[in-house]
């Protein structure tokens, strides 16, 4: 009855100051399963993008110069391919141009301000059209929908700024909690005395999902105290904002014994991607924002790593056209087991900055599916610190096997160059103290030098 109440309120919460959510749900969960599969997907992205592209050449003076440089109409394009003439927009690119998106900022009085985490090191503020904005919280919950949530079900979210208050706690609940039957736990301080009180309070709570950090979630599993909330099952848990691996994986699902659904997505650009129950890639929502995977020259890959770059489809308030996310992945359109069709991200690889480049190989860097003890893993860093090494350093319970996993590791690296040197360090990897995002890979900028002028001198 408790449930039942709460779904009531918050359903009669969010109808009353945001109705137009359920519409753009629905919207995205019927573009899931429009019965043309594939072709009926691209042949309405492709509607959309010409009246998004066409928009953003009329209401942005940068947008206008970049699409007369190349010659480009978007009103006469036939495929989705044809964007390609267009090239990558990056963090920078908007800086430089300011003055012109915040000439189309002041013709949407009714925006919502946006900021990235800055995990890039380069953070940017942006605006979200109210449309756009009511959008993302609609396709939120037709994500959601894929592992069961229903509007009002209790939710315990975890993490940084980008999902959680910086400084909350489960016991101060704000309205919105409230009205939403939610509850945030800050990930900036995960000690032992914390992590006792959140569990204690999830005990008593009992939260039908868990969403949050994968490394935040993880650790809140590895520190459970014993005895504590040992009958807490929650029906699923919900990743998102880092990369999930597959060693957090097999830690939070052995621990609460709930699947777990991955998830991605960013606003500025739009973009969002969720986990079905088949749990063999995600399903890219194209109703907000075309998602594509480019190669290094800024063509268009499918099936294959790329970088991700996003066109925003419905943000009149500061349009994103082909803007690079700075993430790594592998998109195709298909259909899915379960009975939807469209955009897949099959794979995430982690941030473009997080590539390695060893010996002139690009290569991502993965080492939790290359440890042959994850369940002994609390934590793992690769830091390349020259353009032929490398320190990999891990934070292990007792009785990890060193030598098995060593070796493994050793081996997946050197098969792509044989030349690089690997030292193995064990030390604890605490979490960041601000609650900002777990980097496992870090390329410190003194080995990106000296990597390219190693590549210099060989051109």
């Amino acid at each position: 009855m408790r449930d039942l109440f709460m779904q009531a309120v918050a359903y009669t919460s969010m109808w009353l100051a945001q109705r137009e959510v359920f519409a753009y749900r629905d919207e995205a969960l019927q573009n899931w399963t429009l019965p043309g599969g594939v072709e009926e997907v691209q042949a309405t992205v492709l509607a959309k993008l010409r009246v998004a592209l066409d928009y953003a050449r009329s209401s942005n003076a940068y947008y206008a110069g970049v699409f007369a440089s190349v010659g480009f109409d978007p009103l006469t394009m036939r495929g989705l391919e044809e964007i390609s003439v267009l090239p990558i927009m990056t963090k920078d690119d908007i800086r430089r141009h300011r003055s012109d998106f915040e000439a189309c900022e002041s013709m949407n009085s009714h925006r919502v301000e946006g900021k990235t985490g800055g995990s890039t090191g380069q953070p940017l503020k942006f605006s979200m059209s109210r449309d756009d904005y009511l959008r993302s919280v609609g396709i939120g919950l037709a994500g959601w929908h894929f592992c069961g949530y229903v509007l009002g079900d209790r939710v315990g979210v975890l993490g940084g700024a980008s999902i959680a208050k910086q400084d909350a706690v489960p016991w101060h609940i704000s309205r919105s909690d409230l009205a939403l039957n939610r509850r945030q736990f800050s990930a900036a301080v995960m000690d032992d005395n914390r992590i006792a009180q959140y569990w204690d309070y999830i005990a008593r709570w009992e939260p039908a999902y868990l969403r949050g950090y994968p490394f935040a979630l993880a650790e809140l599993c590895r520190h459970r105290p014993k005895g504590c909330a040992g009958h807490y099952r929650p029906r699923a848990v919900l990743t998102t904002s880092e990369m999930l691996t597959e060693s957090d994986r097999h830690i939070i699902e052995k621990a609460l014994g709930a699947p777990v659904f991955d998830g991605w997505g960013l606003n500025d650009g739009g973009a969002s991607a969720y986990e079905c129950r088949e749990h063999i890639g995600m399903h890219v929502d194209t109703t907000r924002a075309y998602v594509e995977t480019v190669d290094d020259a800024g063509r268009p890959v499918w099936d294959m790593p790329g970088r991700i770059v996003v066109t925003s489809l419905t943000n009149k308030a500061f349009p994103f056209v082909r803007y690079d996310t700075g993430d790594m992945g592998v998109l195709a359109w298909r259909g899915c087991k379960c009975g939807r069709s469209g955009l897949m991200l099959t794979q995430i690889l982690g941030r473009c900055d997080e590539r390695l480049n060893i010996g002139g190989v690009r290569t991502e860097a993965c080492a939790g599916s290359w440890l042959t003890d994850i369940d002994r893993v609390r934590r793992w860093r690769i830091v390349q610190d020259g353009p032929l090494h490398i320190t990999i350093t891990l934070d292990v319970d007792a009785g990890f096997d060193k030598r098995a996993s060593e070796e493994a590791v050793t081996l997946s690296f050197v098969s792509r160059c044989s030349t690089v040197s690997i030292a193995f360090v064990y030390a604890p990897l605490p979490l960041p103290t601000d609650g900002s995002k777990w980097r496992s890979v870090v390329v410190l900028d003194s080995a990106r030098h000296q990597t390219r002028v190693v590549a210099e001198k060989h051109a």
